[in-house]
């Protein structure tokens, strides 16, 4: 399994944008494709700092997400709410409980 970690900021006051519109669009969206197993997004709203963590069958299915232009297509629908560019990092996840 694979876990993708997206890390961003947020413009001032623009929390709360994100939030809802990663819960109607993105986590829907997410649902929707083959290999998906979850998803988590933890917000700071002091900092403007947030994380969204999903996890997957496969580095091939996150692969093919990038390469479709699916994923860029949802990180430009933040532009206006997002205080520079995100950072994605992937990692298979070694043990769990």
């Amino acid at each position: 399994m694979i876990a993708s970690l997206t890390y961003f900021k947020v413009k001032s006051g623009k929390m709360d944008a994100v939030i809802e519109q990663f819960k109607g669009h993105d986590i829907p969206a997410a649902k929707s494709r083959e290999g998906y197993r979850g998803v988590w997004l933890f917000t700071d709203h002091e900092t403007g700092k947030g994380i969204a963590l999903s996890f997957w069958d496969s580095k091939e299915v996150i692969n093919a997400d990038a390469q479709g232009g699916d994923y860029q297509e949802r990180v430009k629908k933040y532009k206006e709410l997002f205080d520079g560019p995100t950072v994605r990092e992937l990692y298979e996840i070694s043990a769990r409980d």
